[in-house]
This record gives structure tokens, C-alpha cells and sequence, in this order.
């Protein structure tokens, strides 16, 4: 059984563009990533977690349209 990952970052180099797969699926146009996650402070807490992936997509029109998914988790 094949584990399925909520969300892959991987950069190849200081300079390169970073891949991102969000549910399985390749995010395109990205214009922005923000990754933050902390440890538990004290044992109960499950610690922080916050990221957000902008990005850029094409309406039918042909027009861009920047669009966004993100999650903000604050314990402890």
C-alpha cells in the first residue's frame, strides 16, 4: 500500500524553483511559498504548523487569477 502525502516541497538547489505537490497533485505558477513548522513545547501540545502556496491559473477567459491554499495550526 502506497502512503499518500498531504504535501511535498522539494528543492533541488539554492536557486532552483521549488516543486510542490499538494494531495497528489502538482501545483503550477507558483508565485509564493511559505513554510513555518515548530515542535511541541511541553508534552499534550502537538506544536505549530503554517504553510501557504500562492499561486497563478488560467480562467476559461484566458485571464490569470492568483489563488491560494494554506493551514494555520497554533497549539500550545
Amino acid at each position: 500500500m502506497q502512503s499518500k502525502h498531504l504535501l511535498i516541497i522539494q528543492l533541488d538547489s539554492e536557486s532552483s524553483t521549488p516543486k510542490v505537490i499538494y494531495e497528489g497533485k502538482e501545483i503550477t505558477g507558483k508565485t509564493r511559498i511559505n513554510f513555518n513548522w515548530e515542535t511541541k513545547q511541553s508534552e499534550g501540545n502537538a506544536g505549530n504548523l503554517e504553510y501557504n502556496i500562492d499561486f497563478l491559473c488560467m480562467l476559461d477567459t484566458g485571464a490569470p487569477i492568483q489563488k491560494g491554499i494554506g493551514l494555520k495550526k497554533r497549539n500550545g
